[in-house]
Formats: structure tokens, sequence, C-alpha cells
């Protein structure tokens, strides 16, 4: 729970000085962006950056932060990039067989660690299930392999779809309990009907701290706490 919260950054690990994350945040911002780009509206910057990181593990759009910020398309699509290009913030796509779907659909977003998260947006820390999120998603970019997000034609979301270097896909869930009958139901959907149209035997669920396997019409869910998953990999 603590890397949840704080992070992962050596100095603030070591430390425990979480107003470090606060700063790199600002230096990043201030030496990674907007000087060596010349940005003139620096301020905006900065709310598109705090607003996205708040929204980390959501769907974005170039349109959305256009209307959100009252800027051109142009500048909107500049900005992003910029955050990106400097290492702040992370797309995730959503999976197509047709590349130009792919190009077109909505992004996820990911911020580069949980504890500037933290640091910049104290919402983010209140929804624990989405902090556990993006700490899956930065491990599996370590992975390698292709990385997306899924939506079945029922418009049931499956949070990653790994496709390692074997073309064998994986998807996966996070959620940080599957106590409430409810939410074991939403996530026991939404991977059943991706694995049956991707033709796929097996997927997984992470969550903090439980664990199972379930099967399902000759298909198996792996349910695994996430800290044993990262021991694995």
């Amino acid at each position: 729970m603590k890397y949840l919260s704080e992070g992962g950054f050596p100095e603030v690990v070591l430390s425990g000085n979480l107003e470090l994350l606060k700063q790199y945040f600002r230096d990043i911002i201030q030496k990674d962006i907007v000087m060596r780009h010349d940005v003139r509206t620096k301020s905006i910057l900065e709310k598109m950056a705090i607003y996205l990181i708040s929204n980390a593990t959501k769907t974005t759009s170039i349109e959305s932060l256009k209307k959100t910020f009252n800027i051109s398309y142009k500048l909107s699509f500049t900005y992003l990039d910029y955050l990106k290009e400097a290492f702040l913030l992370f797309e995730l796509p959503q999976f197509f067989y047709s590349l130009k779907r792919q190009q077109r659909a909505f992004k996820k977003i990911y911020a580069v660690d949980c504890g500037l998260a933290n640091a910049v947006s104290l919402k983010f820390f209140e929804d624990k299930g989405r902090l556990l999120e993006n700490c899956v998603f930065l491990h599996l970019l370590q992975q390698g392999g292709e990385l997306y997000y899924y939506k079945t034609k029922n418009n049931l979301e499956v949070d990653f779809l790994l496709k390692d270097f074997s073309d064998k896909i994986m998807p996966i869930q996070v959620t940080w309990s599957l106590e409430s009958k409810k939410t074991k139901n939403r996530e026991l959907g939404s991977l059943i009907s991706a694995l049956d149209e991707l033709k796929c035997k097996e997927g997984l669920i992470l969550t903090y701290d439980e664990e199972d396997n379930i099967l399902v019409d000759n298909k198996i869910i792996r349910i695994k706490p996430v800290y044993k998953w990262l021991l694995e990999k």
C-alpha cells in the first residue's frame, strides 16, 4: 500500500520526503517542457497536466481537451505530446485489428508514478482501484509486448489486453476487491465476453489481496493479488 501512495522514485522512498514529488512535477513542467519547447502559456500546460494525471486510467481525446481548456485542437495535441515526450504521462490505445480504427479511438491515460499522481492530485488517492490499475499498467509497460485496453461488442471494458512476443493474448482486469457481488459479476462478465470474442481460454483478474481460480465454459479465470503477480514477473 505504501508503494501505491508514495510511488517508486528512489530518493522519495529512501527519504520519505513526499514534497519531492511536487518538486519533480514542477521540474518536469519547467525544465523538460517549458524551457525546451519555449512554451508561452505555462499555466494552461500545467493545468492540463494536473487534469490528465487526476483522470489517470480514464479515456481522453484531443477534442475533449480542446473544450476543457478552451484552446485550439493543435495546441491541445501539442501539449499532450509534450507531456508524453517528458514521460509524465502514457497513452494506452484501444485494441482493434484495424490500425485506422485504433488510431481514431479514445486513448486511456496513465501517470508515470502513483506517488507523483497523489502529490499533484489529492482526489486520485481516494480511488484505490485506479491506483492499483495505474500500478499494473506501469509494470506491464516494462514487460514488453503489445499493450491495449479492450471494448467488447456490447461496450464492456477490459482494462488491459497484453499480446506477448508469441502473439498470445491475455485479457486482464484490475479491481481493488471482488467482495461485492455486483463488482464481481461486472468484472467477470467483461472478461468472459472478451475471452469469447478473442477466442482465448484464460483471463486474469488482479486484486489487492484476493486469490482464486474460476472455471467458466472451459475458460479459466485466475484471480491473483497484485503483489504476488508482481513477484512472478
